[in-house]
């Protein structure tokens, strides 16, 4: 009898292992990623002359989303700050080894994703914006990260050229000079955004010729430091090439 109590115990000892181990392993599996909020605004304003390149920008980052990553989509216009609406604003269902039915999940995941990819084609048949302001789009990230713990990455579909009540970018010398003074002015009247070590892409870059897009490209890249956001050089361009989130 003592025996078969020795034998029960290490039985059920091994159990609680493995028990344990499997555990450990699921919740690994669970984990996956980090998920992050990803925070898309696109330009329809009536500079821009081709929507074709956001349809395979946004068709990117959908297919690189993953469990438990929320997306949010709207449109950079001349009232984007005052009257933004989302075009969609969801997050992807997360898995439970324990508790789900993987078949059931596969499928919910693909209906979020469908329900994302038409997402983009109504954020585009809104009425074109006369005027296209990106320095308060900016302002409205930094709410949405604000109020978000997930790692946060800002996609501009944009061509980048702030035309608003204020400036405009096409008719002004957008140098380092000109940089230095509106991220001072921000700064002093307390509206320089901070956007939380964001990682930020743009796609759809433009302009009348190279040397002024290169002008307007170094204004962005100082702003958004300035702004504590992450834009590389290689992130900024007329497409969506190294997305890699």
């Amino acid at each position: 009898m003592t025996k078969l109590r020795k034998y029960a115990s290490h039985v059920k000892a091994l159990f609680v292992l493995l028990l344990g181990a499997w555990t450990l392993v699921s919740c690994q599996a669970d984990q996956g990623p980090p998920p992050k909020v990803v925070v898309v605004f696109v330009d329809v304003s009536a500079s821009v002359k081709d929507f074709e390149g956001y349809h395979d920008s946004w068709k990117k980052i959908v297919d690189r989303l993953t469990a438990g990553d929320r997306v949010l989509l709207g449109r950079i216009t001349d009232e984007t700050f005052t009257q933004f609406r989302p075009v969609i604003d969801e997050s992807l269902p997360t898995f439970s080894w324990i508790s789900d039915n993987s078949r059931d999940y596969d499928k919910k995941l693909k209906q979020t994703k469908e329900r994302l990819s038409k997402a983009i084609d109504g954020s585009l048949k809104a009425p074109r914006s006369q005027k296209t302001d990106i320095l308060n789009t900016l302002a409205l990230a930094d709410k949405i990260f604000h109020s978000d713990k997930r790692r946060a990455v800002l996609l501009l579909l944009s061509d980048m050229l702030e035309d608003s009540e204020v400036y405009n970018f096409e008719k002004l010398k957008v140098d380092q000079t000109f940089a230095r003074r509106i991220i001072e002015e921000k700064h002093r009247k307390g509206e320089l955004p901070d956007l939380k070590g964001a990682k930020i892409y743009v796609a759809g870059a433009s302009a009348k010729n190279a040397s002024k897009a290169l002008e307007i490209q170094r204004f962005w890249l100082e702003y958004v430091k300035a702004a504590n956001g992450n834009l590389a050089a290689e992130h900024y361009g007329p497409a969506l090439i190294n997305f890699d989130e």
